[in-house]
This record gives structure tokens, C-alpha cells and sequence, in this order.
């Protein structure tokens, strides 16, 4: 299944997902949330501007603007990035600021496994305090990475128009579905990632393998069962079919347990960041070639920077209690060689992340 969708660019004005939304206005628990807006709002005009010269330079609609545009958005994504370090790098483990990151990513058309520096804190590391209760880094990774790079196309598995064929290429998508699923569910099955499109991706899934498992009991003219493969012969997926998982636990597509998907809101569990994790001198930071960033950390202002608590509005922190699972997606920060953000390798296009 591709997820990749090409975003054909027609006017500076209408610009789906182009400029990168501050998923904390106001700057509110920064060690300097002055400094946050202030930076946010620069990133802003330049950004601003940055269009504008596409525009005179280029004709609306051509490759060349469409490149120039591209060229804006990412610089602004970046940008933001750097603000976070700068002036509000106590809340980088935050839900908000992991959200920034995968701006970043998702919108120059980044894959995580490919990345070659990291963008700090990202994802979050194991046992931090002030985390994102579900970490959107691992997750957005796995499931991602996967769905572009790592899964072969279940197709002609058996013999084509036999029951045997019919039944063999059903339990492949069971197993290909299952992979993209249970590296979700391994992480965060009980929380709520409606805000990274999570919603909208499984709801595309479950029709897909519903469908599937009609089609393919017709030519079997029997009724395959509920993804049975992944209830009694998990390991199945691997060994024949070349899917793994990123955990232990396999979760059927036709068979979830109540509850899961999760409801419950994405937040920050309490903690806090009193000094610069990554460290209180000067940095420069480099997400693509063409930006480059000096990074000086505020100085840690107790009386701004309260201790992370529960989002406002989102509800309290909830951890996940679904079988451990890693991440195929190391942080880091290099460009797709060719015209990289020209797609949106990412569930829900135009609003990614909208805490």
C-alpha cells in the first residue's frame, strides 16, 4: 500500500500543508517564551517572504515554483525546529515538540530510516520526564518506513484463481496489515493519534482487508476466516512472507479487542527539564543543505519553565501498556535525493498534528 500522495502546487495562496503550524502559541512553559514567539514569528515573515520571491521569480504551477515553494516550507519547518532548541528546549520531549519534528519530516518527504543526523530528542528517548505519553517518533517511523519501503506486494503469492492461491495471497494481506497495525498497537494501543491521522490511515486499513477477505473467499468460493493466520500461525508472517514485527504481540485487523484503537488523548506525563539535554554550550544544527542553524540555549528561567503537565485540553497522561516494540526509525535529518517534498509521506494530508 502506498501512502505517498504528490501535492500538485497551483498558488503561493492555497498551499496545503506549507506552512508549519506552532503547535504551542504563545511559547507557554519555555524557559523563554518570548524568545519562542519572537523566533516563530521570524520563521514566519521569512517564510512569507521566501514565497513571495518564488513568485515573482518563477510562473505559478511550474516545476521550478513548485521547488521554490518546497524549498520555503522545509526552511520553515527547520526553523522551528531551532526555536524549540533555542528557547524552549525544556519541553523537547513533549508531545508538541515531537509534533514539530514530524512536521519536519513528513513534510519534505523524509524517510526516518534514511536519515542520516538526528533531529534532537527525536524520537523521544526511553524514561525522559515531561515525554509525550505516546511516542509519535517510533510510531510514525515504523508505520510509515514500513508501509513505503518494507512491504512486498502480496500478489500472485499462490497460484493465481485456485482456492489455495486465493487463500495463501489472503493470509499475505493479513500479515502485511497486521505488520503496519501491531507496530502501532506495540507501542501506543490505547491512545488517541487521530492528530497524526492515525484515524483516518486504519479506517482505510480495516475496509482494505474487510474487502480483501470478500474477494478472495469468492474465488476460494469458501469463506476464509478473520485473519486467522495471525491468531495461530504468527510466525508464519515472518517465515513466509518476509513481515516481521517491530515487538512481540501480533494484533488481527478482523479481531481487535475492545478498546483498540485507543481513545485515550495524547499528553505529557509530569517532569521536568532543568537543563539543556543537549547541553548548554553552542551548537550548530544542520537539517538540510540548505540550512544551518547556531543553537544557544536559553538560560533555565524556573518561574517559566513549570513543570510539564497534562496538555491543556487533552486529558492525563496515559502510558502504554501493549508488548514492547522498537523502531525501525532512528532520529535524523537527511534530504531524498531528487525533488524531496514534492509528496507527503504522512496519514492525513494537510493536517498532521493538530494537538
Amino acid at each position: 500500500m502506498q501512502l505517498k500522495s504528490t501535492i500538485s502546487i497551483a498558488l503561493f495562496a492555497t498551499l496545503v500543508y506549507s506552512q508549519a503550524k506552532d503547535l504551542n502559541p504563545g511559547g507557554v512553559g519555555c524557559v523563554d517564551p518570548s524568545g519562542y514567539t519572537s523566533c516563530y514569528a521570524t520563521s514566519a515573515s521569512k517564510f512569507t517572504g521566501c514565497g513571495e520571491a518564488c513568485m515573482n521569480q518563477y510562473s505559478q504551477g511550474s516545476t521550478d515554483f513548485e521547488d521554490c515553494i518546497n524549498g520555503c516550507s522545509a526552511t520553515n519547518w527547520a526553523t522551528n525546529i531551532g526555536c524549540w532548541l533555542q528557547t524552549c528546549w525544556n519541553q523537547v520531549y513533549s508531545c508538541r515538540y515531537q509534533g514539530t519534528a514530524l512536521q519536519y519530516i513528513a513534510g519534505t518527504d523524509i524517510l526516518q530510516t534514511t536519515m542520516k543526523k538526528p533531529i534532537p530528542y527525536y524520537p523521544t528517548p526511553e524514561g525522559v520526564p515531561g515525554a509525550c505519553s505516546c511516542n509519535l517518533g517510533q510510531v510514525y517511523g515504523n508505520i510509515t518506513d514500513l508501509s513505503i519501503a518494507d512491504i512486498p506486494v502480496c500478489a500472485d503469492v499462490g497460484p493465481g484463481g485456485t482456492a489455495v492461491g486465493a487463500s495463501e495471497t489472503f493470509d499475505c494481506n493479513c500479515c502485511r496489515t497486521g505488520q503496519l497495525l501491531s507496530n502501532v498497537f506495540n507501542i501506543c494501543p490505547n491512545s488517541n493519534l487521530s492528530s497524526i491521522g492515525f484515524d483516518k490511515f486504519f479506517a482505510t486499513e480495516e475496509k482494505d482487508i474487510t474487502n480483501a477477505q470478500q474477494s478472495f473467499s469468492e474465488i476460494a468460493k469458501t469463506q476464509l476466516g478473520n485473519c486467522t493466520i495471525l491468531d495461530t500461525a504468527p510466525d508464519t508472517c515472518a517465515s513466509k512472507y518476509k513481515l516481521p514485527i517491530e515487538g512481540t504481540k501480533w494484533w488481527n485487523p478482523l479481531a481487535l479487542p475492545s478498546g483498540v484503537p485507543g481513545t485515550q488523548a495524547l499528553s505529557d506525563i509530569p517532569g521536568s527539564v532543568t537543563v539543556p539535554p543537549w547541553g548548554a554550550s553552542t551548537s550548530t544544527m544542520v537539517l538540510f543543505p540548505a540550512y544551518t542553524t547556531v543553537i544557544t540555549p536559553a538560560p533555565y528561567n524556573a518561574k517559566n519553565a513549570a513543570a510539564t503537565t497534562a496538555l491543556a485540553g487533552t486529558g492525563t497522561a496515559t502510558g502504554s501498556t501493549g508488548a514492547a516494540a522498537t523502531t525501525k526509525a532512528n532520529a535524523g535529518n537527511a534530504v531524498m535525493t531528487g525533488r524531496w517534498g514534492m509528496g507527503l509521506v504522512v496519514f492525513a494530508v494537510g493536517g498532521v498534528l493538530s494537538f
